[in-house]
């Protein structure tokens, strides 16, 4: 059997429970209920700002003048930071913490190593946009690098004004 079928098939149901008003949605989704697994992380308060501070950072070294490049610039920054969080809360004390400190030439690719066994790298993806037409791009340079890698799909549109993100 091919690899991605049932990856297919889970995106497939995900997105369906995504656009719908059921109240078994509501239990997948909402992170407060004890004992049910929640595919929603909200980020919000300290660690959004937090976040916000790296982003606008990383907008300043690479220049000081204004340019349409500097949205793309905190987007980037931001949508990967809030993924990066989202696992984080996850998988807590069994991974690095998330890394917030500039670094010529990125990350290299890796985002998280398992504590228990640093050769386990774990990179995530983040998207944002309308659910049915997302895509994540994987290069054969990721997969080799990485043991696990994670997307992670952003609700809201990403700007500089938002005090909450799903």
């Amino acid at each position: 059997m091919d690899w991605t079928t049932p990856l297919r098939s889970q995106q497939v149901d995900f997105i369906k429970r995504l656009k719908s008003d059921s109240a078994n949605l509501h239990r997948l989704t909402d992170p407060n209920l004890r004992g049910c697994h929640s595919e929603l992380v909200a980020i919000s308060g300290k660690e959004l700002e937090e976040i916000d501070r790296f982003c606008w950072e990383m907008v300043d070294s690479y220049g000081k003048k204004p340019s349409s490049k500097s949205r793309d610039i905190y987007i980037n920054n931001m949508k990967g930071k809030l993924g990066e969080l989202a696992i984080e809360r996850y998988l807590d004390k069994l991974i690095t913490p998330i890394d917030l400190e500039k670094k010529p030439g990125g990350d290299g690719g890796i985002d998280f190593k398992l504590l228990s066994n640093p050769e386990t790298c774990i990179q995530v993806k983040a998207r944002h946009g309308k659910v049915d037409n997302t895509y994540w791009s994987i290069s054969r340079n990721e997969i080799e690098k990485n043991t696990v890698l994670v997307c992670v799909f952003i609700q809201e549109d990403i700007g500089q004004r938002q005090h909450e993100y799903n």
